[in-house]
């Protein structure tokens, strides 16, 4: 039975929703830290690959820890008005690969894998307001999607609402061994409890006209 979600607020009806998604079967590990480069760079980077050249870039002021992780993949890199570029074309390439089939990697991901992710995710584009942190995403990105997908594979339930063109996924609730690989939410205190019950306005409505192309997870 399908009905619109604008008829279930309006009868006060109610719904269901997953606690969490199961992974698949073929797993794949990734490094820890590359997990955690991919999540920062689709939320605050983007990838340029010529047929001779490639780079990354990180819109972030890069510091400490970060910096560590990113020598990890490339010495040859350079801070230009908080853009830390990362020149090398074989690794622009191998994040290329990921972001294109980047939902094929999340529902085959390690939990430990995802943490990272997610970590990245919030160190690109999270922000923190009493007791929870904010996300803000374009919804027309398929890396959008795949984000939400990694976070219910972790457990954690968002509430995604909507703001002119911007997704915004708050999150109330989150495993203290995620914040622990962020750089910028490490010691933010946060709810314990899940919250089950969301008001109306925490529900974004969005409607979307199917086509033979799309694919549902």
């Amino acid at each position: 039975v399908k009905i619109p979600l604008e008829k279930i607020l309006e009868d006060s009806l109610c719904v269901s929703i997953p606690k969490e998604i199961s992974g698949l079967n073929e797993n794949v590990i990734l490094d820890n830290d590359l997990c955690y480069i991919l999540g920062l760079m689709i939320t605050d980077g983007y990838i340029k690959l010529t047929n001779r050249r490639g780079y990354v870039c990180l819109s972030q002021k890069m510091e400490g820890a970060r910096v560590e992780i990113i020598n990890k993949y490339s010495q040859n890199v350079s801070d230009k008005n908080y853009n830390f570029i990362l020149h090398s074309k074989e690794f622009a390439s191998k994040i290329n690969r990921y972001v294109e089939k980047l939902d094929y990697y999340v529902l085959r991901m390690s939990n430990e894998n995802l943490k990272h992710f997610i970590a990245g995710v919030l160190d690109g584009d999270g922000s923190y307001n009493n007791k929870r942190i904010n996300i803000y995403l374009d919804p027309r990105k398929e890396t959008t999607k795949s984000v939400i997908l990694a976070l219910y594979r972790l457990g954690i339930e968002p509430q995604v609402t909507k703001n002119r063109n911007i997704w915004n996924i708050q999150i109330t609730t989150i495993d203290s061994s995620i914040l622990l690989n962020t750089c910028r939410f490490k010691n933010v205190p946060m709810n314990k409890e899940d919250k089950k019950y969301f008001q109306s306005k925490e529900i974004g409505i969005t409607k979307y006209e199917y086509t033979k192309n799309d694919r549902l997870i």
